[in-house]
């Protein structure tokens, strides 16, 4: 049997309480979705140009996902000696310090070469 597919819509917000304090209604829910549908139909074009916005999003958030690692590695030792370190190991600049600052920590340094891997930065 073929999988059946995904309907096409997207959860912007939801009735009730919001983080800020405010509340949602759910007639204004209503009054968006009749004027953001009518605007749809009236304008075809519009409807590509949010599936773009859409298909971006997804692929912005999948890379956020893939340089989350990276990022955390950046900022385990005093900023900013993990990216010195990481700029100097993609060719972007010589890997001298001046005091105050030191150099890359040992333990990081094989995990912090592999997140620049994983994050198809160096080379594999």
């Amino acid at each position: 049997m073929p999988a059946q597919s995904q309907p096409k819509f997207h959860r912007v917000a939801v009735e009730g309480p919001t983080i800020d304090g405010r509340t949602i209604k759910r007639e204004w829910l209503a009054q968006a979705d009749h004027f953001f549908r009518r605007q749809l139909r009236e304008h075809p074009s519009r409807q590509r140009a949010v599936e773009q916005i859409i298909i971006r999003s997804a692929d912005q958030r999948a890379r956020h996902v893939q340089l989350l690692p990276l990022h955390q590695l950046l900022f385990v030792e005093p900023n900013p000696i993990p990216l010195k370190w990481a700029m100097e190991r993609l060719g972007l600049c010589t890997g001298h310090m001046r005091l105050p600052l030191t150099t890359h920590s040992a333990p990081y340094t094989r995990a912090l070469e592999q997140a620049l891997k994983n994050a198809k930065l160096l080379a594999a």
